[in-house]
């Protein structure tokens, strides 16, 4: 909107009051107080950061608006000036990840803001960045109308360390600031400041087991690569900064020795498996090994613990019949009579589902399909008991019976394993006479 020519001076400075009023509300309209972006990503050229090390800026459009409020992140490791300068309040160690935290503050007329930051270790030269991994620029500065700001000046406060079991003398002097900002009316300007001390640690605690004894189980025969059990250390030490609170794993001897080593250790996570081939309970039913942890990742100070493994049962042996061949003679017309007691061994575990022996007529000469014989098992000897069954005529009786007997596994067992067989037949033959 232009003078128009030949209007009064009133009229003319009305006219430039209400172009001058029209423009300002426009601007206002147009201006919202907030942070620049939603995300900040502030890089660090290593991995590790030093306490009180600047890492960006967060930048806030406060709309020429006085704000007094500070930003306050929601992460004690972090602090940010009233300029958005961001730095580290303590050492820290990356480790190849991102750290990402929130940063909050307030308007003029008091209304929350937040913004996150996500702090990363810069990439090498030859990793390209994706296009997913592109990241907004961080140090924008925003413009004002109304010319230069002045800034009102912020503490950079230098790290201050201090090694755990320091000897002293004390007091011991750390570091030395000065501050005389003061108002006209002698009354301190400065903000509150926050000073952290960080002690550092001293790799003065050596690793310590959760129990002395671990004992665990493993089924002989297991193929290598097989978890036996997992052992566990803590170590009161820093694992953050520093490794000295890092734990590693070792087997220091494993008892009884033989031609290979029948364990190992995985070193970070404590497991136990087996690495060789030949677990047999009937020869070493039990190995012991002695564990040491020590801390800084395995280079430091040590404690030792016992692990006890115990090799179980598997069905890898037959039963043996001794002897081979029974004979014996009863009278006819009775029933129950103990005809033969069977013997047979087992190196399978005494008493176990893969030592108790079931035993069954197979076949005879002429047989028994009469049914005159049962055979059961004593359950304390493992023998097979041979008794008459039937009352029958004695012309019967007279004839010789060849009878087979076998044994065969529990019903809740499984098939023997490769390279066991039937054992030989027994032969038990029984003679009656009136």
């Amino acid at each position: 909107m232009g003078l128009r020519a030949g209007c009064s001076v009133p009229l003319c400075l009305l006219l430039l009051l209400l172009q001058s009023g029209q423009r300002l509300c426009q601007r206002a309209a147009s201006c919202q107080p907030g942070f620049t972006a939603e995300t900040f990503a502030l890089t660090v050229p290593r991995d590790s950061v030093a306490a009180g090390r600047a890492l960006g800026r967060v930048n806030f459009e406060d709309c020429g608006e006085s704000r007094r409020a500070a930003f306050l992140p929601d992460d004690t490791r972090f602090k940010v000036s009233r300029d958005g300068i961001v730095s580290a309040t303590r050492p820290l160690q990356l480790q190849h990840r991102d750290i990402t935290f929130a940063v909050h503050t307030w308007d003029a007329t008091g209304k929350k803001h937040s913004a996150k930051v996500t702090l990363r270790h810069r990439r090498h030269q030859h990793q390209p960045l994706s296009q997913q991994d592109t990241v907004p620029d961080v140090l924008i500065f925003p413009e004002h109308g109304h010319g230069l700001r002045r800034q009102k000046r912020d503490w950079v406060i230098p790290p201050i360390n201090c090694p755990e079991n320091e000897r002293g003398p004390f007091p011991k002097k750390l570091v030395q600031l000065y501050s005389h900002a003061v108002s006209a009316n002698g009354q301190p300007v400065e903000d509150p400041m926050e000073i952290i001390i960080t002690v550092t640690d001293q790799n003065d605690n050596r690793p310590v087991f959760t129990q002395q004894v671990f004992v665990g189980y493993i089924e002989e025969n297991a193929k290598p690569g097989t978890s036996v059990m997992t052992v566990n250390a803590t170590d009161a030490d820093d694992a953050i900064n520093v490794n000295n609170g890092i734990i590693g794993y070792s087997i220091i001897s494993e008892e009884p020795k033989g031609a290979q080593r029948m364990f190992t250790i995985n070193a970070e996570k404590g497991i136990i498996s087996v690495i060789g081939t030949g677990l047999d309970r009937e020869t070493t039913p039990n190995y012991t090994l002695i564990i040491q942890a020590a801390d800084q990742e395995g280079n430091g100070l040590t404690n030792t613990a016992t692990a006890i493994i115990k090799v179980t049962d598997a069905n890898d042996n037959p039963p043996v019949f001794d002897p081979t061949t029974y004979e014996d003679a009863v009278d006819e017309n009775e029933v129950g009579v103990l005809v033969a007691r069977l013997h047979v061994t087992d190196q399978d575990l005494p008493g176990s589902p893969a030592w108790n022996a079931v035993y069954r007529i197979k076949s005879g000469d002429p047989g028994d399909p009469q049914g005159n014989f049962e055979i059961t098992t004593d359950p304390k000897t493992n023998d097979g008991l041979l008794k008459t069954a039937k009352v029958g005529p004695a012309a019967a009786w007279l004839a010789r019976h060849w009878l087979t007997l076998c044994w065969h596994y529990l019903a809740s067992l499984p098939p023997p394993g490769p390279g066991l067989r039937d054992p030989e037949p027994v032969h038990a033959r029984g003679v009656s006479a009136e």
